[in-house]
């Protein structure tokens, strides 16, 4: 489970853009964060993961305090994610797929010996990635630049999802993907949630949050100000709250 007490952050320009945030995710569930861009969502994200200070409060996964640890130590703890901006954030596209399966893992057994990369070990974790998420390539030595974005998408999910995870945060998954690749990543996070993986999701695609989504939580102006069970939903509800209207 991945708990969050009292988060406080701030935005670019010294105002809070996250205040007294309360959050628990627990194993096999997807929450999903609902909310018009600009209302904290990506500060929130960047905090948890460890691209940006959490001013106060506390970040603890599985029971471990991570509030002022650096990425790499959350990473170690089991927190796993795909960012928005895939080609910046999530992979290098000058190197090939093989290169960018290993970025979050060339530290552990069996990718890495007393230091010394691994590469068969490598080259394995990446052809296991391309066969279970489809991704089409002409092979795990293709420039990951050269991909459709939806085969990008998978292969960034398929490293982040591959390993078991405690955490995995997930920001505008389906973002600028064809209909086949938005069903195909859906699935992939549904299937990882009934696996036993605690999922948060950022998306601006309200249905999208809906639809996956075991628990709703919408943030306005930086805050969590209504938080419904899937069976709870009531769209119009949902809206006024996301206008600072509930």
């Amino acid at each position: 489970m991945a708990s969050l007490r009292g988060v406080q952050v701030q935005g670019d320009y010294g105002k809070p853009a996250v205040s007294g945030f309360d959050l628990d995710i627990h194993a096999g569930e997807i929450v999903g964060i609902a909310g018009v861009d600009g209302n904290g969502q990506s500060e929130l994200v960047e905090a948890i993961v460890g691209l940006r200070k959490i001013g106060s409060g506390t970040l603890t996964i599985g029971g471990q305090d991570l509030t002022s640890s650096p990425a790499w130590k959350r990473i170690d703890a089991g927190l796993r994610y795909v960012p928005a901006d895939r080609k910046r954030r999530g992979v290098v596209p000058d190197l090939s797929i093989a290169d960018n399966s290993a970025i979050k893992n060339y530290r552990m057994a069996p990718y890495s010996k007393r230091g010394v990369l691994q590469p068969e070990a490598i080259r394995q974790f990446a052809a296991r990635l391309v066969e279970e998420y489809d991704i089409r390539c002409e092979s795990i030595n293709t420039q990951v630049g050269t991909l459709s974005g939806g085969n990008m998408q998978k292969l960034l999910l398929a490293r982040e999802a591959s390993e078991n995870s405690a955490l995995l945060v997930v920001e505008h998954p389906t973002q600028g993907l064809d209909i086949g690749a938005i069903e195909f990543v859906r699935k992939a996070l549904l299937d990882k949630r009934d696996e036993g993986t605690a999922i948060l999701l950022v998306s601006a695609d309200l249905d999208e949050v809906l639809e996956l989504s075991d628990r709703v939580v919408v943030m306005y102006e930086g805050a969590a100000v209504q938080e419904r069970r899937h069976d709870e939903i009531d769209r119009e509800e949902i809206g006024l709250a996301m206008a600072g209207l509930s």
